[in-house]
């Protein structure tokens, strides 16, 4: 008899509760926004590239994209570069189909130059990042989304003043004096 014997009762070929790798087909989606398009791309669980695609940064072009991240197996989630400016639409999407969003930096100048830029490498850089733990926070509630707005503007607003209070100094600093203009002296 063996020292290596099963413990009493257990039938060695039993694999009840026993997962193999093959079983784990989950999948991570990564997005890259820009103004007029987004690109997909899905890695598999040991970031393998799976496929990629570009579509429209529209309601319709967001429905495509989640059906299409979610035909390529179940997804643990999917990162988002952007998530508060072109990737609102696209995250909100997302979210709606039950998906975890995660948020993606967008990629740093060194990595950049070093790997190269291309809306396909990010869309696979944002999917890796979630992957690998680097990225992990949640979006920003949807809520915060007409206070943003309003800083924006405000912050706009503050610039535009600022510049008119320095063209009106720069005016009275380089003007001849009135009673020149009102007399013609």
């Amino acid at each position: 008899m063996s020292c290596l014997t099963d413990p009493a009762g257990v039938d060695p070929l039993d694999r009840k509760g026993i997962t193999s790798m093959t079983e784990h087909h989950r999948r991570v989606g990564g997005i890259d926004s820009h103004k007029d398009s987004i690109h997909a791309a899905v890695i598999d669980e040991v970031g393998h590239h799976v496929a990629d695609r570009e579509f429209p940064t529209t309601q319709a072009g967001y429905r495509r994209a989640v059906a299409w991240l979610i035909e390529h197996g179940p997804l643990t989630a999917v990162g988002v570069e952007g998530i508060s400016s072109y990737g609102v639409g696209i995250t909100a999407a997302i979210a709606a189909a039950g998906i975890r969003v995660v948020e993606v930096n967008r990629t740093r100048p060194a990595e950049r130059r070093r790997q190269g830029k291309t809306d396909r490498l990010d869309a696979y850089r944002a999917a890796r990042s979630v992957q690998s733990g680097e990225a992990t926070t949640d979006p920003k509630s949807a809520t915060i989304e007409p206070l943003r707005a309003l800083t924006v503007a405000r912050r706009s607003a503050v610039k535009a003043q600022q510049v008119a209070l320095r063209q009106i100094g720069a005016v009275l600093i380089n003007a001849p004096p009135i009673s020149g203009i009102v007399t013609g002296i």
